[in-house]
């Protein structure tokens, strides 16, 4: 099983829809969506409905996305894969700093930083950053398999730094 991570699309459909091609391409099982869709975006992601374990983002608070998603938009989801439970949050709500609930990884959106990292008690919390506009070093995205996690950048795929399970 393969998972894609995007975050914080904000309406960009071209990089939205590169994104996408990179997920069939590469024969990814799921997508993990972590919030700032924008409604322009929704459509895109609509094809992929079946496949969707996203959160709403702040910005997606404020407009048609929710009604024009094809896939539920909570603040919180939770999904379980390879033995492991994955919290994922848009960051604007909850964060590594203010969710008391049991959790193997955390993944957030919002900043618009990639990070990747394994806390004192074990828990690995990571951030893919933004495929539209980072606001560290270049556009990012994240890959999760039965090995670990992968952060890419997303113009050249390159594998930016990774935490095996």
């Amino acid at each position: 099983m393969k998972i894609l991570v995007i975050s914080d699309l904000h309406n960009d459909v071209k990089r939205t829809e590169e994104i996408l091609s990179y997920y069939v391409d590469q024969k990814f099982d799921n997508l993990f969506v972590l919030g700032d869709i924008g409604y322009l975006c929704v459509n895109s992601l609509n094809r992929f409905a079946k496949d969707i374990t996203a959160v709403l983002g702040n910005n997606d608070e404020y407009g048609p996305t929710v009604e024009s998603a094809d896939f539920p938009l909570p603040y919180v989801n939770y999904a379980y894969r390879f033995n492991k439970l994955f919290v994922l949050t848009h960051g604007h709500r909850y964060d590594e700093y203010n969710y008391s609930k049991p959790f193997d990884i955390m993944l957030i959106g919002h900043t618009h930083v990639k990070k990747l990292y394994q806390d004192y008690q074990g828990h690995i919390i990571a951030n893919p950053g933004s495929i539209t506009y980072p606001r560290d070093d270049c556009p990012s995205f994240m890959t999760i398999d039965e090995k670990g996690i992968k952060l890419h950048d997303f113009i050249t795929k390159k594998v930016l730094s990774e935490l095996v399970f």
